[in-house]
């Protein structure tokens, strides 16, 4: 009996997303397809399109406004037709059956314009789009609407895209998949929704055969992750908009992973964990950290954490001992009245002691500071400009929300607008019902705390 032959799978990055090093998204999807047998080939157009760029268009890569707005990228492709045109072409002579998209607030207006060539071209291609921005939760319900996408896979993609490939190796055509909506007889179906990964361990480790790291703005990282999802709920964050429970991988097992990529890719020496926060489970935290100090291998890495007090010197020391170079914090407000609003759920002086024994640890200390929240009083700005100046020596960089406090669709903040007192929720250009909070109200702190960061000799991240 002739065996049927496995469908090549196509997995794109398209413009615009970060250049530090190869997407981990496609490297998970990537090791999860290999690992029940498939073809995998991956398109980074996103770093290609950044190398081929001249130089006053670089800077775009940075403007995440710019790639979200459709008609600026409307012309973007109008001016690189022949370029997008060549891309496709490369997805559709690598014969893949399925093309997946990853997609995120600043890569959706590119990767629509990919797929409606690929369907014009070839409407036999099955076009699937999966990532954050399509996260039913949070703007998904809208891309079942577009009428060049064959499926919208909502939520952790690493077992709903192998069984949709092997669905249509099976069928001949798409099928509905647990954790999709597929296009069936003209309109979008959705079966039923498929519960999150319980045990994150099985996740395989991401496959990146195919990327050149040389090609990336730092050739010698990587992304890895201990957890999915966060503890907290902050009024302003959609994090449980895309992932609704917090779990963890175990210390032995990030630290498989890492010894097996820097076997693999020997250039490797720093790992970014792309985790909402990395001490949700401090527990596998510090196992991972003993593994590193016992057995090697000897890189850098670095995180995102929030302000918990069990976090002392003492765990700082054996996070840095184990590689920590920095850790990235959101402080938010110096002021404890703006932070009980945010529910932030530390203290002031817990952040002060975090950020100072981070830093007399050896490790950078990066703040996340948010101006003009509803309710942030002259006074309460006043603190925030306070705490920056009494703790300037222990942080390295700060990130000034440059949204000014941006309010995202789905978020408490935009749910429940009228209890913070704000006139209707309307992304950046809201407003208080007393007039005392205005987007230029909020834009003059935001400049004036990026200046009086400058006089205190306090960076902006030139990383963010």
């Amino acid at each position: 009996m002739k065996m049927k032959t496995k469908l090549k799978t196509a997995l794109v990055q398209c413009p615009a997303w970060g250049r530090h090093c190869p997407p981990p998204a496609l490297g998970l999807l990537a090791a999860a397809l290999r690992q029940r047998g498939h073809e995998v080939a991956v398109f980074d157009f996103n770093n290609a399109f950044h190398e081929a760029a001249p130089a006053r268009e670089k800077a775009l890569w940075g403007d995440c406004g710019f790639w979200e707005d459709p008609r600026r990228v409307a012309r973007f492709a109008s001016a690189h037709e022949a370029r997008i045109d060549a891309a496709v072409t490369e997805i559709l002579d690598s014969e893949a059956r399925v093309v997946g998209f990853s997609i995120f607030n600043s890569s959706i207006e590119t990767s629509l314009r990919f797929a409606r060539k690929i369907k014009e071209r070839d409407p036999g291609r099955i076009v699937v789009f999966g990532g954050p921005q399509v996260a039913l939760n949070w703007k998904g319900r809208a891309a079942l609407g577009y009428a060049d996408v064959d499926a919208v896979v909502s939520g952790e993609g690493e077992v709903t895209l192998p069984e949709m490939v092997e669905g249509i190796e099976r069928r001949g055509r798409l099928q509905p998949t647990p954790g999709a909506w597929t296009r069936i007889s003209g309109r979008m179906v959705g079966i039923k929704p498929r519960p999150e990964i319980a045990d994150l361990d099985q996740v395989p480790f991401p496959d990146y055969s195919g990327f050149d790291f040389a090609r990336y703005e730092f050739p010698d990282k990587m992304y890895t992750f201990l957890t999915r999802g966060c503890i907290n709920r902050c009024v302003f964050c959609g994090e449980s908009l895309f992932v609704e429970r917090f779990r963890h991988r175990t210390g032995p097992r990030v630290h498989a992973e890492i010894r097996h990529e820097v076997s693999r890719h020997p250039e490797i020496g720093l790992f970014e964990f792309s985790d909402c926060l990395i001490n949700g489970r401090l527990q596998e935290l510090m196992a991972l950290a003993d593994l590193l100090i016992e057995q090697g291998p000897k890189i850098r890495w670095q995180a995102q954490a929030i302000v918990r007090p069990f976090m002392t010197r003492g765990v700082f020391d054996k996070l840095a001992a184990s590689g920590c170079r920095e850790m990235l914090f959101g402080i938010e407000s110096g002021s404890q009245r703006v932070i009980d609003r945010m529910r932030k759920g530390f203290r002031v002086a817990d952040a002060e002691n975090v950020v100072r024994d981070a830093a007399q640890a050896g490790i950078d200390v990066v703040a996340n500071f948010m101006v003009g929240f509803p309710g942030e009083t002259d006074a309460d700005f006043a603190a925030t400009l306070a705490f920056v100046e009494k703790n300037a020596r222990w942080i390295r960089y700060v990130n000034p929300d440059q949204t000014t406090t941006g309010m995202a669709p789905g978020t408490y903040l935009w749910e429940h607008w009228d209890e913070f007192g704000i006139v209707e929720p309307d992304g950046l250009n809201w407003r208080t019902r007393d007039g005392r909070n205005t987007i230029d109200i909020r834009r003059g702190r935001y400049e004036r705390f990026r200046k009086r960061c400058k006089a205190l000799g306090v960076q902006e991240n030139p990383r963010k």
